[in-house]
């Protein structure tokens, strides 16, 4: 009885429709004669293709009622489902605060973020009492503030990360990235001075279906001098599927270069990020602190300029 219904209201909606257009050009013809303007023909044909867009715009309004009826009744009855779904009103509240995270952020992937990282804080947070969380704010306000800082310090100069961190951070990207780049200014002998944990990270980089490339600038006497340490890098490098080149420092323009320190690293992924970090003093062994800064496709035009003349001049090491 409900479907005749919708469908006959339906039906009456466009036999309206085309009745009022058949007789629309009448309506035309008296105002435009009331104005005393030239009236146009009013023959079958005009009548005819007038009654058509008619009924077709009637049909197009009544789906577009139609649709927003039903949208709204399946908002609510998924809200209603939702709520009869939750065991506790904790989880209830964690799917509220997981909508509001979407909506303020305005982005998918940074509510993904925010929630899971922040999620076990808010769990703790809501199984304490009242009193509680008001006596532990001045301590989470100061440390959220130290949080802060601490990506400021990421994008604008460089943030004193853990070695383990470090690599962590190359090991998270990967799997999103088709290009991978790293620019150092020196050689190294990987027996020495790479460390373990760098190279299970070449065996990671290994298993991904991207493009890899290793490249050290460095002026053509020096390079020459470490052959024998570019060699055991590139015994390494080249079965985990990276292509290593060299650089003559000599034929860049020197532009960025001279303004970053020798013992700065550049990592790119896919030319939309640049993870630049100081070399420590022991190398990259005994799992010192290592100083990290991102750069954006957005940020710093020189860096990504230097890298441009760089690649152009990077040739296979033989």
């Amino acid at each position: 009885m409900k479907r005749f219904g919708t469908h006959g209201l339906l039906i009456l909606s466009l036999f309206g429709a085309g009745v009022v257009s058949w007789f629309l050009p009448d309506g035309v013809a008296f105002v435009l004669r009331a104005l005393e303007l030239r009236t146009p023909a009013q023959d079958v044909l005009v009548r005819f293709f007038c009654t058509c867009f008619g009924v077709l715009f009637a049909y197009i309004a009544v789906l577009v009622v139609r649709l927003t009826t039903q949208l709204t009744e399946a908002q609510g009855k998924l809200y209603l489902e939702i709520k009869s779904g939750m065991e506790t009103p904790k989880e209830y509240d964690a799917v509220i605060s997981a909508a509001l995270l979407r909506a303020f952020s305005g982005s998918e992937s940074v509510a993904a973020t925010l929630h899971n990282e922040f999620r076990p804080l808010m769990q703790r947070l809501v199984a304490t009492r009242e009193i509680t969380r008001l006596a532990v704010r001045p301590v989470m306000r100061r440390l959220l503030g130290e949080l802060t800082r601490s990506l400021d310090k990421l994008f604008t100069a460089t943030l004193s990360v853990g070695a383990s961190e470090h690599l962590e951070v190359t090991r998270s990207l990967a799997p999103i990235v088709e290009n991978y780049i790293q620019v150092q200014q020196r050689a190294f002998d990987p027996d020495t001075q790479w460390s373990m944990e760098w190279v299970r990270l070449l065996d990671k980089l290994a298993t991904r279906d991207m493009a890899r490339i290793y490249i050290v600038v460095c002026d053509r006497e020096t390079l020459a001098r470490e052959r024998t340490s570019l060699l055991k890098m590139k015994d390494i490098l080249l079965p985990r599927g990276f292509y290593l080149k060299v650089c003559d420092r000599g034929a860049i323009s020197e532009g960025g270069l001279a303004q970053m320190p020798t013992t700065a690293v550049l990592e790119v992924f896919d030319e939309a990020l640049i993870k630049l970090h100081l070399v420590p003093a022991n190398g990259y062994v005994g799992g010192g602190a290592v100083e990290v800064s991102l750069i954006d496709r957005t940020m710093r035009q020189d860096i990504w300029d230097l890298l441009l003349r760089i690649r152009e001049h990077a040739v296979d090491f033989q």
